[in-house]
């Protein structure tokens, strides 16, 4: 009795672990199939940016009327500080940069959109392969594992819940997307007035990371693909079933692990952007002796 209670939870098991893999890696395709055709924001669509009364169009309307208010504000905190040329020449080269923000925003951002599309289109077209091999790589890593182990479907059903989320974090990114370009024009109108110039900053910085993100995040699906793929050529020749198994099991944590951070690749573009920022200013600190010394040998 024993022996059959036994080879059934093997078999139950079995079949759980099976259909939990293709449905993982059914879900982890439709997820990437959605990440190319529906998580693209199109920005020059009619709604958004074309028709009468339009979000983009209502907010360089606004924009337009903070930038006269935050032009007039500087004027008078220079006047107030007895430096009103000093504001004047700031004003005369971010004035006419804040009206460029305002109207190309739109179309920058719409050619970035693109450009990380096209990159992330292509790295699926070279991932996809692995995503077919994927699936033998899970039933062997349950086969290699001990009988019965619950560990490969639980581990698989959190997988899927990643997944899950990424799709969620997918469809928030594009409506960031729109709502940061919409503000953005009035951001850029801060750009003239010293005392809030940072928020033209900030919105720069963020609407970049949002949008750069979803190529982080298709970098982080083919790595978790990629080790998938590989399960089978984890163990070493000559060891055991079960190190084997383990080896293999590790290299499968490791995947599901990947697809888990995935959903958080926007808010890990977001805190290197800041960082980058800033050694790209200390690097300029520091050559700016060597250059002064070259500039006075010339």
């Amino acid at each position: 009795f024993q022996a059959a209670a036994g080879w059934a939870w093997d078999t139950v098991i079995g079949g759980i672990t099976d259909w939990l893999a293709k449905g993982f890696v059914q879900l982890l395709t439709f997820v990437w199939q959605v990440m190319d055709q529906s998580s693209s924001p199109q920005l020059d669509s009619e709604w958004f940016s074309r028709s009468a009364g339009a979000p983009y169009l209502t907010a360089v309307m606004v924009a337009t009327g903070l930038l006269a208010i935050f032009v007039f504000c500087a004027l008078i905190q220079g006047i107030l500080a007895g430096r009103p040329l000093e504001l004047v020449k700031r004003m005369a080269f971010d004035t006419p940069a804040a009206i460029a923000g305002i109207l190309f925003t739109l179309a920058f951002t719409q050619v970035g959109v693109d450009l990380v599309d096209s990159m992330s289109d292509g790295i699926w077209q070279l991932t996809r392969p692995k995503a077919i091999n994927a699936v033998d790589g899970l039933v062997l890593t349950a086969g290699k594992l001990s009988p019965g182990s619950f560990l490969t479907p639980l581990l698989l059903l959190i997988g899927m819940l990643a997944v899950l989320m990424l799709w969620i974090v997918l469809f928030v990114r594009e409506a960031l997307i729109y709502l940061v370009v919409a503000l953005a024009p009035m951001a850029w109108a801060t750009s003239v007035w010293p005392a809030i110039a940072s928020v033209r900053r900030r919105t720069i910085e963020l609407l970049a990371a949002l949008v750069f993100s979803k190529l982080a995040i298709a970098m982080a699906l083919a790595v978790g693909l990629g080790a998938l793929g590989g399960i089978g050529a984890t163990g070493n020749p000559g060891e055991s079933t079960v190190d084997n198994g383990l080896a293999e099991f590790g290299t499968l944590v490791v995947g599901i692990i990947t697809f888990g951070l995935a959903a958080f690749m926007p808010f890990l573009v977001i805190k290197l952007i800041p960082i980058v920022e800033a050694a790209v200013i200390a690097q300029g600190i520091q050559s700016a002796p060597m250059r002064a010394a070259q500039t006075g040998l010339q």
